[in-house]
């Protein structure tokens, strides 16, 4: 399935630090990854932002604030649980 390829591959790019986790759980502290998909910034090219666009279940590519609410819920209480984790933030694009 090409989903799971690419996550395989997002976890050999960006994997998380096991050891920092393991090492900053004692305190309380996370360590995450975040691997956003195709986000509309100025490194976006026009010509592959609609072919992009249709790759997403949303029909739609990411904007930044889009990316930043996966960093603001991984600060927050809410994912106390989650650790050592890569956190594909790409709308089932990639």
């Amino acid at each position: 399935m090409v989903m799971s390829s690419a996550q395989h591959i997002l976890d050999a790019c960006v994997p998380p630090d096991p050891n920092s986790a393991s090492e900053l759980g004692g305190r309380n502290i996370t360590v995450n990854a975040i691997s956003p998909g195709p986000t509309d910034t100025d490194m976006m090219q026009d010509q592959y932002r609609d072919t992009i666009a249709m790759m997403s279940p949303f029909h739609r590519i990411a904007n930044p604030a889009d990316v930043a609410d996966v960093a603001v819920f991984l600060a927050s209480d809410a994912a106390r649980w989650i650790t050592g984790q890569n956190i594909g933030a790409g709308a089932g694009a990639l």
